[in-house]
């Protein structure tokens, strides 16, 4: 625990902005994976294992992919890939609604070109 209480920030200000994000963390990672995965994540690093691998242990979830996920649902950051991703099912709607058109429309006038045939010229010489 000596690493980690030298880089926790020293001055009051840091602190309680420091403190405020590790509520903020905790109570994300209760609501989204419930109490009892949060006291076994506790259990896990009571064991010895680095912050990183014992969240993958406990969570089934990388410690960094935990907190890319916090800073976008929590804190508002990469609202492009938050808006990216909430809009995906509907785009993906849309694009299903445009391609199956084009593809029967195409398929059809296909089936009239190899139902006419080519044309055949003779030489009636």
């Amino acid at each position: 625990m000596v690493g980690f209480w030298a880089l926790f920030p020293g001055g009051s200000a840091q602190a309680v902005f420091a403190y405020a994000e590790a509520r903020s963390f905790t109570t994300y990672l209760r609501d989204t994976h419930g109490a009892l995965e949060l006291l076994d994540l506790a259990r896990v690093y009571t064991e010895g294992v680095d912050c990183e691998n014992g969240a993958q242990r406990a969570l089934g979830t990388p410690l960094s992919q935990l907190e890319l996920t916090w800073r976008e649902n929590s804190l508002g950051q990469n609202i492009w890939g938050v808006a990216f991703r909430n809009m995906l099912p509907y785009l993906v709607l849309l694009g299903l609604l445009i391609f199956i058109p084009l593809i029967l429309g195409w398929n059809a006038t296909r089936q009239k070109v190899d139902k006419h045939g080519p044309e055949k010229y003779t030489d009636k010489r």
